[in-house]
């Protein structure tokens, strides 16, 4: 298993300082982090939110500031855990796999899942996956991917030799997905549209209400 290291917990914290390695993964992590913060406030986040994957928690405090309660949630317990004390204050935890998230229908004002999806280059998948956070989810999603239409996508693209390690997806397909499961996108915020393809989507739910508390997990 490829990502097998992340299940320990030095795997676990390996992962959490890697994105403060070099001052351009660190400009990466900040540029990521204001197209998520710009995809919460399209999507009007608010009240109780899923993270999933939390990973290492390198968004945790910016999401349980948004929402209330916040929920980590992670494959990997070593990475709810880290999730968990990423928070600096008691957060829900929950070990789940994104394929078939262990909550009820609906269970969650919204679901953030970061740096998820280009891990799946299975279309049937991925679509599987954002069934999954639309299902536990009532008013909206906020969900990363590799634009295939951006600069550093289409050059990986022409270049055989070094065939792309992630998949990427366009945005009309990801746009189609969402309408399929009563969602619209309210707005794409890409981190560069030169040196990444890493694009942040905020999706809100047809005629969705206002937040309320998440239900019991099932």
């Amino acid at each position: 298993m490829a990502y097998a290291r992340y299940f320990t917990e030095e795997g676990a914290e390996e992962y959490a300082g890697k994105y403060r390695k070099g001052w351009l993964r660190r400009l990466s992590a900040r540029r990521e982090a204001s197209c998520v913060k710009r995809a919460l406030a399209a999507a009007g986040a608010g009240g109780a939110i899923l993270d999933l994957p939390c990973g290492a928690g390198r968004f945790t405090e910016t999401l349980a500031r948004t929402g209330q309660p916040y929920v980590a949630a992670d494959l990997s317990m070593p990475m709810v855990r880290a999730g968990r004390a990423a928070a600096g204050t008691p957060v829900a935890a929950l070990r789940a796999d994104a394929r078939r998230i262990g909550l009820k229908d609906r269970s969650v004002d919204g679901a953030v899942s970061i740096r998820l999806l280009h891990h799946f280059p299975d279309a049937g998948e991925r679509r599987r996956i954002l069934a999954e956070l639309a299902r536990v989810s009532r008013r909206f999603l906020v969900v990363t991917f590799l634009d295939r239409d951006s600069w550093k996508q289409r050059a990986h693209r022409r270049n055989p030799a070094r065939p792309p390690r992630r998949a990427a997806i366009g945005r009309e397909e990801l746009r189609e997905d969402a309408e399929r499961l009563g969602f619209r996108v309210a707005g794409f915020f890409a981190v560069s549209s030169l040196f990444s393809g890493q694009t942040a989507a905020a999706l809100v739910r047809e005629g969705a209400g206002k937040s309320q508390s998440p239900n019991p997990k099932s």
